[in-house]
């Protein structure tokens, strides 16, 4: 089940994506990268405070605007990647595209990991029930990495040429 639990992710990214060039198009790429960091921020942030015994349905809104984010985000960059180096290039833009977005995923999972894994071992230590302790780990890599979608989107407004 916890693939299913995750569909409203996946559907509101799948979707947003498609319109994702035509956002692009109208508002620049600098204004639908940043928003769309900022969507998966608020996302990220509105998944915090699940409670241990708690449904999974309470983190179906912050999925939703996550995926709505990532939609946007992710087309995007590789258009800005693309768009700054002549067409012979390409080849070479979207190789480094793709390579340092594997690089950031692949950090990403390992520092989040062990930001979870160091607030559950520290609550557990403390006298939390395993349950408690691993939600508040994870409230802690939810809310850093908010944050540091929110410092991306203010490193796009900032460094992102619009023409």
């Amino acid at each position: 089940t916890a693939g299913a639990e995750l569909l409203p992710y996946a559907a509101a990214s799948f979707a947003v994506s498609l319109l994702a060039a035509q956002v692009a198009a109208r508002l620049g790429v600098r204004v639908t990268l940043a928003g769309g960091l900022l969507l998966c921020g608020g996302g990220l942030v509105a998944m915090h405070g699940v409670d241990p015994h708690g449904s999974w349905t309470h983190l179906i809104p912050g999925l939703v605007v996550w995926g709505a984010g990532s939609g946007l985000v992710n087309p995007t960059v590789t258009v800005a990647a693309l768009a700054v180096v002549p067409p012979r290039q390409s080849g070479v833009a979207s190789g480094v595209n793709n390579s340092a977005r594997q690089l950031g995923i692949a950090a990403g999972i390992a520092a989040f990991g062990a930001l979870v894994q160091s607030r559950t071992a520290a609550a557990v230590a403390a006298g939390k029930p395993f349950a408690v302790a691993y939600v508040h780990g994870i409230d802690a890599m939810l809310l850093v990495a908010g944050a540091i979608a929110a410092a991306g989107a203010l490193t796009v407004v900032a460094l992102v040429r619009t023409r």
